[in-house]
């Protein structure tokens, strides 16, 4: 599931793209103006998603999935209004009154509890800490934690200091912490795209399978300036056609690894290396790091360039909205064909599903 807050965007329409991307169901709340607004997405082939209740601030969904217990899922876009804000937890705390069975709420709050949750701004203000604390102990919901980056949100300069906050985060009962002990919140790095951090819900931990791989030209190839003169340095035109294709295809396959094999692992040390400049205490006051995030995001839009046109090929798409940053689109496509074509559990002569390895 992915859910996009403070989407400001009132047309539903906007989102159909996600249905080429394998997420079949939607919950939309169209913002007020430019204010706002929310959008859901899920695949019904791997999750039961019933939405429960739709309002300006949150959208309630009832969640099953084969082998998980029943829980409750709340995101949330709190309106930074202290009016709509009171609205928002009266409708928690209503919810809360009548539960049992697990829940997690999460996404943008637009709040802290503490000052160690914000740098930089105004002084400050304890009743807003106690308000925002005591919200959360009449609806018994209680910090999930979080692995990453301290701050979630990007502020304006104030006095010639940036503001860091920490407003997005995920909140759970007991129940929730009993039968989903191995959640983890991740906070992501934060990219020039927004102004806040993507947090993600890790439910349990995947199992990478590697695999042969069939050999196959690769368009992103050519905008390498060495590609060309590389062909040149390894074609061998003597002998058998066929022996000669297959030294090129040997010769390239190893020319991929070292070049663009490398794509992946230079967009994690860079994805790695925003990580820890957000994480950094010195971050919001040093002006070395904030011109390094600069340069950082920079080589990453490059190589999202390359990886753009390498998740093209694979998701066999016979269109491109040029200029668009389609990236996330294509791999995800590519990966719902892969999932189609993946056994990933049998179900043995007793009747009961099996997914390990053994």
């Amino acid at each position: 599931m992915i859910v996009l807050s403070e989407t400001k965007c009132a047309n539903a329409a906007r989102f159909r793209c996600f249905q080429s991307m394998g997420f079949d169901r939607q919950a939309f709340m169209p913002s007020v103006g430019r204010s706002g607004g929310m959008v859901a997405v899920w695949r019904s082939n791997m999750i039961d998603v019933a939405v429960c209740n739709l309002d300006r601030q949150f959208i309630h969904f009832k969640c099953s999935c084969r082998g998980w217990p029943l829980f409750f899922l709340t995101s949330i876009y709190s309106i930074p209004i202290c009016a709509q804000k009171l609205l928002l937890w009266n409708a928690l705390e209503d919810f809360a009154s009548s539960l049992s069975i697990p829940w997690v709420v999460f996404g943008d709050f637009n709040d802290i509890v503490s000052a160690s949750e914000k740098s930089g701004g105004c002084a400050n203000n304890d009743s807003r800490f106690r308000r925002f604390t005591d919200r959360l102990r009449r609806c018994k919901l209680s910090d999930l934690g979080f692995c990453g980056s301290k701050f979630t949100w990007r502020g304006p300069l104030f006095r010639g200091r940036r503001i860091f906050e920490r407003l997005d985060r995920a909140l759970v009962n007991d129940a929730f912490l009993s039968s989903f002990g191995n959640c983890v919140l991740k906070v992501l790095p934060r990219t020039k795209f927004s102004d806040h951090n993507p947090i993600c819900l890790n439910w349990e931990s995947e199992t990478q399978r590697s695999m042969d791989r069939p050999f196959r030209f690769e368009a992103m190839w050519i905008k390498h300036a060495q590609y060309k003169s590389f062909l040149e340095g390894e074609w061998v035109a003597e002998g058998n056609i066929n022996e000669s294709l297959g030294k090129l295809r040997n010769s390239l396959g190893v020319w991929n690894r070292n070049v663009f094999g490398l794509v992946e692992c230079q967009k994690y040390v860079i994805m790695k290396r925003l990580e820890g400049i957000q994480c950094s205490q010195a971050y919001p006051r040093s002006q070395f790091l904030c011109s390094l995030e600069a340069k950082l995001h920079e080589d990453l839009e490059r190589l999202l360039d390359i990886e753009e046109i390498k998740w093209f090929q694979k998701s066999r798409s016979d269109w491109i909205s040029m200029g668009d940053q389609n990236t996330r689109f294509y791999h995800l496509k590519a990966k719902v064909r892969r999932h189609r074509n993946k056994v990933s559990m049998l179900k043995n002569q007793r009747g009961v599903w099996v997914d390990d390895v053994e």
